[in-house]
């Protein structure tokens, strides 16, 4: 069973807004494919934004040790939020979501312990134009 982003936050030692917020121009990604700051040793730990050129947040993401570890969130110039994902220790979990820049919902995919099992996707209007659900014997699903 997929965990809640509450027990997927509890991964960190104390509250994560006693970790470091920094812009991603501050770190990269470097051995074991995890998340290092720039001139720190040790993969990092804290929330990485990405700023546009207004200042405005058009990333946000939340790692663990190096890990995606959380929410991770992209934005449209106008601060409407375009997409969300949930990560949990580095493998995408639960729904991810994307939005038209109108804020209307545009797609919906479904993951469970980082297999797709299926999607939803709307045109601008907000008509359902496409559903995909895979069948149980594809996919291996948590129980």
């Amino acid at each position: 069973m997929d965990r809640s982003i509450i027990q997927i936050l509890n991964d960190f030692e104390k509250p994560l807004n006693y970790y470091p917020i920094i812009n991603s121009d501050d770190g990269q990604y470097g051995e074991g494919d995890r998340f290092y700051r720039t001139g720190v040793k040790g993969p990092f730990s804290g929330r990485v934004i990405t700023r546009g050129a207004a200042g405005r947040i058009l990333a946000e993401s939340i790692f663990h040790k190096g890990i995606p570890n959380g929410p991770h969130r992209k934005f449209y110039e106008n601060g409407e939020k375009a997409a969300e994902v949930i990560f949990d220790r580095g493998t995408i979990s639960g729904v991810q979501s994307k939005w038209w820049a109108s804020g209307r919902i545009k797609e919906e995919e479904y993951w469970s312990g980082g297999q797709y099992y299926g999607s939803r996707t709307w045109d601008e209007g907000g008509r359902l134009i496409r559903q995909i659900y895979m069948p149980k014997e594809t996919v291996s699903l948590p129980r």
